[in-house]
């Protein structure tokens, strides 16, 4: 799918990013006990004006899509519905992972009108559970806002999932979950485990139930029809949920661009806000993507020092596909 963007890479002379993601705002309206922004979460909201010279950079640079979401709750921003309008107006495919609790209707006929997926990160089955991990009181709410979406977006083609982080809090309710999320009307229920060593200062391993874990798994899928499907990503970790890297060097984020609230680029996903990994200004990126200095960064990586990779099966891609294990000239 991505050949060319591989081949560019291997020849250490990229193309722009396939996508980029811009968080709108470090604010959060919810008190994750897993959030990987806590360390810089803050009063952080990008100007609306900025955002829409971000997506025209983005645009005439020939990028394929935006994606906002963390950092903090993207529906937060005071005109969230107009930048979705507006980055799809500029032809760029959009998508949206929020929390779900401070969407407005506007938000909604925003999401379903200029949206190619949207990710609701419930993480629960039921209030109780929800509350634990979210520290809020703003279920009922949540609730009543994912059947509106879930209504709206029904025969449309919005890519509407529910998102299950899976933690030792919450590791016992995936069925009930996917219960919900079937019951609620979305078309998707995806799960994954957390990954703790993403949060800087708190970085350690995690004790799951692995056995009732997968006894889960096999009832949610138990659930699909052709209008709700099933999917996880247990691909980053080992077969205890701890992390793993398969793959022996770091090649796969030029791939992506990471705008965050600060006002700066940072070289990956998963190093957002972290000043050793600071790019640039969001409005230089394109004088210094392809630098010495971008480069330089990369090779300067040092797998086993990284968190969970977010684009770990992508780093395995393009380790397969350079040593060519795919037999690429045959069909």
């Amino acid at each position: 799918l991505y050949s060319s963007w591989y081949d560019a890479i291997l020849n250490r002379d990229f193309k722009p990013p396939v996508g980029a993601g811009i968080d709108l705002t470090n604010a959060c309206n919810l008190n994750c006990v897993w959030c990987n922004s806590e360390s810089f979460r803050g009063g952080n909201t990008l100007p609306t004006s900025h955002v829409m010279s971000i997506v025209d950079m983005l645009s005439s640079w020939g990028v394929k899509s935006v994606c906002y979401a963390g950092g903090g709750e993207p529906s937060l921003h005071p005109d969230f519905d107009k930048i979705l309008e507006y980055t799809w107006r500029k032809g760029l495919e959009v998508g949206v992972s929020t929390n779900g609790t401070a969407l407005k209707e506007k938000d909604i006929s925003a999401i379903i009108n200029y949206c190619r997926f949207c990710g609701v990160s419930v993480d629960a089955g039921t209030k109780k559970t929800w509350e634990a991990v979210k520290g809020s009181d703003l279920f009922p709410e949540l609730v009543e806002t994912c059947s509106l979406l879930a209504h709206k977006a029904r025969n449309t083609d919005l890519d509407l999932t529910f998102k299950m982080l899976i933690s030792p809090e919450n590791q016992y309710e995936i069925f009930p979950a996917a219960e919900l999320a079937k019951c609620i009307g979305f078309k998707n229920f995806f799960m994954r485990p957390v990954a703790f060593e993403n949060i800087p200062g708190q970085e350690k391993d995690l004790s799951f139930d692995t056995a009732a874990i997968q006894e889960q798994i096999a009832l949610c899928q138990g659930l699909e029809t052709d209008s709700f499907q099933v999917f996880l990503n247990f691909g980053r970790v080992t077969s205890d949920l701890h992390k793993v890297h398969r793959f022996t060097k770091c090649r796969a984020s030029p791939l992506f661009a990471m705008f965050c609230a600060d006002g700066y680029c940072y070289l990956c996903i998963d190093y957002r806000a972290r000043p050793a990994w600071r790019l640039c200004e969001h409005l230089e990126i394109r004088k210094v993507w392809n630098s010495p200095e971008h480069h330089r960064l990369i090779d300067s990586i040092r797998i086993g020092d990284c968190p969970r990779c977010t684009f770990g099966n992508y780093n395995e891609q393009i380790e397969h596909y350079r040593k060519d294990t795919f037999f690429k000239w045959f069909p």
